[in-house]
């Protein structure tokens, strides 16, 4: 039985990678790896919610496959936020908005968006009707 679920996105620039997630999104960076040195893994928390964030050159080292795969690709990381509207008017401007706020016939208001490095994250709310 699985009980959580965490992304762990490859990025080739740890820095701004960070500073895209904790500036735009709002993430709280919780740890950085290794401790001494130039970073190579970070986690990330909003709410409930945790993320990774991965360089090349240490999945090269951790495990080479993943080091060989494109930034981005087709999995779409999708979140459930509190205030969608809001959170798309703090995105504006500072994104690629790859699809803007939308009601889904399943009852979410939602929007999508490309990261810097390509991956396209998804963010919804729950409407009240």
């Amino acid at each position: 039985m699985l009980t959580n679920l965490t992304p762990n996105l490859m990025v080739d620039d740890l820095h701004s990678a960070i500073a895209f997630y904790c500036d735009v999104l709002g993430f709280e960076l919780v740890k950085t790896t290794p401790e001494r040195g130039e970073k190579e893994f970070a986690i990330l928390m909003s709410g409930d919610v945790e993320w990774m964030l991965q360089t090349r050159a240490s999945w090269a080292k951790e495990c080479p496959t993943i080091a060989k795969l494109p930034l981005g690709g087709s999995v779409v990381c999708y979140a459930d936020v509190d205030d969608v509207r809001a959170l798309r008017r703090r995105v504006e401007g500072k994104v690629e908005v790859i699809k803007d706020l939308f009601e889904t016939t399943y009852g979410t208001i939602e929007f999508f968006i490309r990261d810097p490095n390509g991956y396209i994250l998804g963010f919804c709310e729950h409407s009240a009707h």
